[in-house]
């Protein structure tokens, strides 16, 4: 699943490769997406924002930290700020993973 969501001034992408809940439910490689460089995407519309990559919660904190210019209300507005967050294929809300898993048992019995 691919996320983006608004927080303050900073947008933020969860990139997990793919579809995770869909892959709780029937795995295969029509989960997988392509490899892209989501960070770049300021420049890619055309935009003189800014991207940044963070793959721990460590980094991402000491990201937040070292830029307190994201939640400053002068700068909204005025240019894109894109996080994109890399986690693990198989990283899921658990209420939607058992959800999904639920739904596999439930495909698996009415296929067989």
């Amino acid at each position: 699943m691919q996320l983006i969501a608004l927080i303050v001034t900073l947008k933020h992408l969860q990139n997990n490769d793919g579809y995770t809940i869909e892959r709780f439910i029937q795995d295969g490689p029509f989960n997988d997406i392509p490899p892209v460089k989501y960070h770049r995407m300021p420049a890619v519309l055309g935009d003189d924002g800014e991207g940044d990559v963070v793959n721990t919660e460590e980094e991402l904190d000491s990201l937040l930290k070292g830029r307190k210019d994201l939640f400053d209300a002068s700068s909204r507005g005025t240019r894109a700020k894109l996080v994109e967050i890399k986690t693990d294929k198989m990283d899921g809300v658990e209420t939607l993973v058992k959800a999904a898993r639920l739904m596999r048992k439930r495909t698996s019995v009415h296929s067989a």
